[in-house]
């Protein structure tokens, strides 16, 4: 029996053996090898046609085509298969002109030519304003006209009252025609972005495209029952202000159609609105750095393309710091290599290498923040002798001595400059005295741990993202509340940390010398 049984598996292992190897040799003979022959034209339709047109290109070996050329000039392709593909003619040759002539069809295995000429047709652009549904048309609205041979548009202009007859190709006289920008067209529509004008319309204008040279139709009326058009028009309007704000920081406004505003202007300054954190009815704007005293300034809204303007009936207390700030400082850490490691000065904004302050007693006097890998996270220490920022393997010596105090909310006198800070209102660091008394509880760093909450947010030696922490430094190698030479406030914004102690911290750094006082 086992040897009927063994017999019976040899046979079937050779039957699978054999449609195994039938299959394989099916494979092969239906492996369909890429054709490498070159393209062949055999016809194209239509023989014309205006810009905008489609080409139909019939023939063989077509599914390869990357480029197509018509009088030599690169028009967009569109492949299909091995027998047909489409070229659109809207390519303009060197001189600024629509062309025709012979069509180049490339594949990467050769090159195909026409027997004849493509010829390039330039028809006025005619509008069928009748039928239009006008509605109530605002500034940016969209609006799609209809007609023929609209394609070959290239501009297109609404006519305000009183200027049926002038040019929009010479540019004479033409003050009162206001340009709408074409966002689509095809032969048939021409879809345009309503631009803002005050006053009345009462027709369009097309220019367009002939050989090389711009034409412009005779002006096209609107229908009787559109009459004159007058567009809604929205004026943006403020209820709220940021009473006061450091410059280089964000102000914010509340209001109404905020969508409509291009621009900012405060105290005759361009502020940039932060377009991700504003809406139809508020404004996140940064001020500029450019204001040169604390004052009471002026706001104006620029809208639909600035050619409305709103005065705002509020003003902005701009403060310019009596002390040195440096926003967005980006410190690595010092297990990183000598070039990537840098210490902050809060004279000159500066970050200069490890390598740079050990070889200058000059730089030494005035870097303050240098960012040490310590366990588990990262943390500002003095400069005097540091063990963990390095120079070709030597810890640092002979910097400023630092020692740190935690800004808590829980402590009045604290949270009052923690709040000013977060608030970007901090006009000074005033009272002193207040500060030199923190420096009695300080510690002698300031460390972030990489996932400890609890620890950045209570630990007096923590630093919280969004919190801040004072820095005193001192005359001597000794703490001394007698002899603070510097005061300075570290507000954290962001941690990076690659490892648990490797990576940057990013921090506003306000800072303040008292010997110059």
């Amino acid at each position: 029996m086992k040897r009927v049984t063994n017999n019976i598996f040899s046979k079937l292992s050779a039957i699978i053996m054999m449609l195994i190897s039938v299959v394989a040799c099916n494979e092969k003979l239906h492996i369909v090898e890429e054709n490498q022959d070159g393209p062949i034209v055999e016809d194209f339709e239509p023989k014309s046609g205006v810009t905008g047109s489609e080409i139909h290109i019939t023939g063989r070996n077509l599914a390869k085509v990357d480029s197509i050329k018509i009088g030599g000039v690169k028009v967009a392709v569109q492949r299909l298969n091995h027998n047909l593909v489409i070229a659109n003619v809207n390519a303009l040759n060197a001189n600024g002109e629509l062309t025709g002539g012979i069509i180049e069809v490339f594949t990467p295995y050769g090159v195909a030519k026409t027997a004849d000429s493509y010829t390039v047709d330039y028809v006025e652009p005619i509008l069928e304003l009748d039928e239009l549904k006008w509605g109530k048309l605002s500034p940016n609205d969209a609006l799609t006209l209809s007609g023929y041979y609209l394609n070959s548009v290239t501009e297109m202009f609404f006519i305000k009252e009183g200027t049926r007859n002038r040019s929009v190709v010479s540019g004479e006289e033409n003050s009162n025609l206001v340009k709408g920008r074409i966002i689509g067209q095809g032969e048939d529509f021409l879809r345009i972005q309503v631009p803002y004008f005050s006053g009345k319309a009462v027709g369009m204008k097309l220019a367009y495209r002939s050989g090389k040279n711009i034409v412009e139709t005779e002006p096209v009326n609107f229908p009787d029952n559109v009459g004159g058009l007058e567009l809604v028009l929205k004026t943006p309007t403020v209820s709220y202000v940021t009473e006061k704000k450091m410059q280089g920081f964000e102000i914010e406004l509340e209001g109404t159609d905020f969508s409509v505003v291009d621009s900012v202007m405060i105290g005759g300054l361009k502020a940039e609105i932060q377009t991700a954190k504003s809406s139809d009815t508020k404004l996140v704007c940064l001020l500029s750095d450019g204001y040169r005293e604390t004052t009471d300034a002026d706001i104006k809204l620029m809208y639909y393309n600035e050619e409305g303007d709103a005065e705002v009936d509020k003003t902005i207390r701009v403060i310019k710091p009596n002390y040195y700030f440096w926003k967005d400082k980006t410190l690595n850490s010092g297990n990183m290599t000598n070039a990537d490691i840098g210490i902050l000065s809060g004279f000159d904004g500066r970050i200069y290498s490890t390598c740079e302050f050990a070889g200058s007693d000059e730089i030494k006097k005035k870097c303050h923040l240098g960012v040490a890998a310590v366990s588990g996270g990262l943390a500002f220490v003095s400069m005097v002798k540091n063990g963990y920022v390095k120079c070709g393997g030597v810890g640092l010596e002979g910097g400023l001595l630092m020692r740190f105090f935690k800004l808590s909310a829980a402590t009045p006198e604290a949270n009052a400059f923690l709040e000013k800070i977060k608030n970007k209102t901090l006009e000074d660091f005033e009272p002193i005295d207040q500060l030199k008394e923190f420096s009695k509880k300080s510690v002698t760093a300031a460390r972030y741990i990489d996932g400890n909450d609890e620890y950045n947010t209570t630990n007096t030696q923590g630093m919280e993202i969004g919190g801040a922490n004072m820095v005193i430094v001192y005359k001597a190698n000794k703490a001394n509340v007698d002899e603070i030479a510097q005061i300075g406030f570290i507000e954290l914004t962001g941690a990076n940390t690659e490892t648990p102690t490797k990576g940057s911290l990013t921090v506003n750094f306000y800072f303040k010398d008292l010997t110059s006082e």
